[in-house]
């Protein structure tokens, strides 16, 4: 409902009046489920993404958030590839003692001191899964590896992906935000302009996504301006 709805509050009061106002604003109620409430964490956001088969890590990848949309905090709109030993030691930890099976994203948020803090799992597939796909961490084929093969035959087989690979995602919010502050404004601008890092927009091999895309934001402007 709506576009990264994401809101903050400084204190209790506060809190129960912007939650009961989203409540009533996008008619949020026990059938369509409530917003999630989460404690505000400074810090940079990382993540470790996976695909498990009874417990066992058959592949997976990490990434670190470099700017989000809106700003203060919401989906990625840039992103790079890392590797932490702490982030892997964690995701691989929570998934195997669940017995995971399936893709999962293990989202945590890196203090200033390298700690992280847990923010949530997502059972499903991401919106930054192209990142690893560039990458070499491609977790769909890796699904259609483990599901022709007979249980004997799953083995681990942990992707030697591409590290440091930066990938934006233009039309996603990047552009849209990129006149918050001159600071990311050329960030965003470097970015667009620099051939070695890689974005979800592809004009030559598969144009049509990307025409799609830009028609939906071309509409959803001038639906706004006849309301």
């Amino acid at each position: 409902v709506g576009e990264n709805l994401v809101d903050y509050a400084n204190n209790i009061e506060e809190f129960s009046q912007k939650y009961s106002n989203m409540c009533k604003k996008y008619d949020f109620n026990n059938e369509t489920g409530f917003p999630m409430v989460q404690e505000y964490i400074d810090g940079i956001g990382v993540g470790y993404f996976a695909l498990f088969y009874k417990g066992l890590c058959i592949d997976s990848y990490q990434h670190e958030r470099i700017r989000e949309a809106p700003p203060s905090g919401g989906v990625s709109v840039c992103a790079k590839t890392v590797d932490y030993d702490n982030l892997r030691k964690y995701g691989e930890l929570l998934l195997s003692n669940l017995k995971w099976s399936g893709v999962a994203m293990v989202e945590f948020k890196k203090l200033k001191d390298d700690k992280l803090v847990l923010m949530e799992i997502n059972p499903k597939f991401w919106g930054s899964l192209d990142l690893g796909i560039k990458a070499g961490a491609n977790l769909p084929l890796s699904i259609i590896n483990t599901l022709n093969a007979e249980d004997s035959d799953v083995f681990v087989y942990q992707t030697n992906y591409q590290k440091n690979l930066r990938f934006q995602w233009p039309l996603d919010g990047d552009i849209k935000y990129m006149f918050v502050s001159l600071p990311r404004f050329f960030s965003v601008l470097k970015d667009i302009v620099n051939p070695r890092v890689k974005s979800n927009l592809n004009f030559l091999n598969d144009p049509m996504p990307t025409i799609v895309q830009i028609t939906s934001i071309i509409f959803n402007f001038f639906k706004g301006w006849f309301k």
